[in-house]
């Protein structure tokens, strides 16, 4: 945790350079595929279907990744990964870091609780996204009042 001062507003976005690999990586995988599967090895219908389908996938997600971003400004959070949403600050509850480097959850009044993308908030990130949220929501929320998705609480038995 610092007591670094970020001003608002502030978006964070993927880095070009990952969306970019990523993308380029499945434009390779898919010309790699055709000419191993397809041209080379003859494989069946249902390989070519399977990869076809590994592709897509990676490729919409690279396609997602394009448009997403978390912003932060004086009104609240707007956060758009498939969808947009919306939330001011007096709808925020609480917010936690889980792991010493790992994912920020926080909670609404309603008891919702969402997270922030890896792509938009990498590790080095990290310290700016906390100064956002401790300077509007207060400190960090710990120990058993953490703020966990549901999964993530089976898992860890909290």
């Amino acid at each position: 945790m610092t007591d670094e001062v970020v001003s608002l507003p502030r978006t964070f976005r993927p880095r070009f350079v990952i969306v970019a690999g990523w993308l380029t990586f499945c434009a390779l995988f898919a010309v790699a595929s055709y000419f191993v599967l397809y041209a080379t090895l003859d494989a069946p219908t249902w390989v070519l279907l399977f990869f076809g389908l590994l592709i897509a996938i990676g490729t919409g997600h690279g396609l997602i990744a394009v448009q997403m971003f978390a912003a932060f400004d004086e009104r609240g959070i707007t956060i758009r990964y498939s969808r947009s949403k919306h939330y001011t600050w007096s709808d925020l509850k609480a917010w936690t870091q889980w792991g010493e480097r790992g994912s920020t959850f926080v909670e609404t009044n309603s008891g919702e609780v969402f997270g922030f993308n890896h792509w938009c908030i990498l590790p080095d990130r990290n310290a700016e996204l906390h100064a956002i949220l401790s300077s509007q929501l207060g400190p960090e929320t710990k120990g058993p009042r953490a703020v966990l998705p549901d999964w993530l609480k089976s898992l860890t038995g909290r």
